[in-house]
């Protein structure tokens, strides 16, 4: 079973086992390139809020 969002609803894609075996490092990467994208977003806010320059966020 492969679940994803998409325009900000849940769908889920019922795989066959086979389908599972082939497409296994794809999701496995999709899951670590969405891991990464939050902590570089969480790298760039700190840095924003550390920058004397920059209005404070409330």
């Amino acid at each position: 079973m492969l679940v994803r969002k998409v325009a900000g609803k849940t769908v889920t894609t019922m795989l066959r086992p086979e389908q599972v075996e082939e497409y296994k490092a794809l999701i496995e990467n999709g899951r670590r390139l969405r891991g990464l994208v939050r902590e570089l977003e969480t790298l760039g806010l700190s840095i924003l809020d550390q920058d004397a320059r920059s209005p404070k966020r409330r």
